[in-house]
């Protein structure tokens, strides 16, 4: 199993009031779903943290870990007798993910970026592409939209 990052998400009242003071710390938005944006080091793309609207509907996860197989894991926790919160499921935005409830309580989101069958680059990879591009970060939301609009899952 290889882990691709673990990130913190932080559940907050004010998106807006988060998101500026992540700016403040070097972080840029790679992400924006409108209830959900991923901030990351513009050097370093896996240095990341995930803001979550508190208004959003539980169960709610504290962390969140890339793994490069989702399927195992999720086979690795039940055998494990783990308590699984939210069902191993493909979400439209191109992950597939569950949740599970670690020891101490904390629920942790374990995703997978999906490939279609034609092989095209998931999300991680547009998402490391606009990171790495020398342009702003208006730019990079607008790219990534297009690249959405062009992928016929969406």
């Amino acid at each position: 199993m290889t882990i691709r990052r673990a990130v913190p998400d932080i559940h907050t009242a004010d998106l807006a009031a988060s998101r500026a003071f992540y700016r403040l710390l070097g972080f840029e938005e790679v992400m924006d779903l409108g209830w959900v944006v991923t901030m990351a080091s513009p050097t370093n793309p896996t240095a990341q943290v995930i803001l979550v609207d508190a208004k959003t509907e539980a169960p709610q996860p504290d962390m969140s870990v890339e793994v490069d197989d989702v399927d195992a894991i999720h086979a690795a926790a039940l055998a494990a007798g783990s308590e699984i919160v939210y069902p191993l499921r493909d979400e439209p935005w191109g992950v597939r993910r569950f949740f599970v409830r670690d020891p101490s309580g904390k629920i942790v989101n374990v995703v997978s970026h999906r490939r279609d069958p034609q092989g095209r680059a998931d999300l991680a990879d547009i998402r490391h592409r606009l990171s790495t591009e020398p342009v702003d970060t208006e730019n990079r939301v607008s790219a990534a939209l297009q690249a959405l609009r062009e992928d016929e899952r969406y």
